[in-house]
């Protein structure tokens, strides 16, 4: 997946060592290969077969990412990678793949999925079957008798009133169970679905420069990471990058395609890796090695 620096790059310029990846504007070999990247993707093509229509959805575009990189041969060339997805695939020939195994992420996904839809299913299907509301309605016709003889004195008002406290715990006992059981299956949702947001973390795998390991849920611990933490383009390559025993030397990131729905972002523009996602995985990855600046 290494492509060779574009002609106009200069391999004399490639820095010691990798600058700091949230400085702006990107070493000028990195822009060259977001610049030949750009190009690729101005021709309506990522890969054989997949156009670039999936990056002009009302969702909006994505952030692409290359890194300029050093074999241990002295070789220079330069990786790319795409946040996220494109057309629901995580992998495309030629951009890298993501930090995690794909058939072990996708297994234990589906598996969760699948066990909190079914739920979801049987809540709705429960919500929406009348029976509440029917049972609603059967406490507060007693509840509406209960008001009616709720101030008289008379022996009879009184004991009406012992008459409908009765019938009134009667005809709620159904409905508190039915509720009760609603709300288990809800808290079982919950855990079945914290317990996913836990679990797929764990199947990121990181390096750092010395060899210490660590995956993204005990680098956040004991928060929780946010979504889709490892799968920006910065951490993909530098991911890979240690996997193919390769320098990182140049890094950029930029936004391709209309801008998000929120705005901020302007196609062929550069910007740093994300904050709250980013810094915390490229600072374990790139370690003391590389200054990070402190966001301002």
């Amino acid at each position: 997946m290494l492509h060779p620096l574009p002609f106009d790059a200069d391999p004399s310029h490639a820095p010691e060592r990798l600058p700091d990846p949230f400085a702006l504007p990107p070493h000028g070999l990195a822009q060259a290969a977001a610049r030949e990247v750009m190009a690729t993707l101005s021709s309506g093509w990522m890969a054989p077969g997949v156009s670039t229509d999936a990056l002009h959805r009302p969702e909006g575009g994505k952030m692409f990412g290359v890194l300029v990189a050093r074999a241990t041969s002295g070789a220079l060339g330069y990786f790319r990678a795409f946040s996220g997805q494109i057309r629901d695939a995580w992998e495309l020939p030629g951009w890298v793949p993501p930090v995690f195994d794909v058939p072990s992420r996708t297994a234990l996904q589906a598996r969760a999925e699948a066990s909190i839809w079914a739920l979801t299913a049987q809540i709705e299907g429960l919500a929406g079957s009348g029976e509440e509301r029917g049972l609603q309605a059967l406490v507060g016709e007693v509840d509406a008798r209960r008001a009616l003889v709720a101030k008289e004195t008379s022996k009879v008002a009184r004991l009406e009133r012992r008459a409908l406290r009765l019938e009134r715990a009667r005809v709620a006992a159904p409905l508190e169970r039915f509720q009760r059981r609603l709300a288990a299956m809800r808290r079982l949702r919950t855990f079945l679905s914290r317990r996913m947001a836990r679990a797929i973390p764990e199947t990121y795998a990181l390096q750092g420069p010395q060899g210490e390991t660590t995956d993204i849920g005990r680098l956040f611990a004991p928060a929780s990471p946010p979504w889709a933490t490892g799968d920006c383009a910065a951490p993909k390559l530098l991911v890979h990058a240690a996997r193919a025993r390769m320098k990182p030397l140049a890094l950029a990131e930029f936004w391709w395609g209309p801008p998000p729905p929120g705005g901020r972002r302007t196609e062929g523009m550069f910007y740093p890796p994300c904050e709250p996602k980013c810094r915390p995985v490229l600072t374990f990855l790139l370690g003391p090695s590389v200054r990070i600046q402190s966001p301002c």
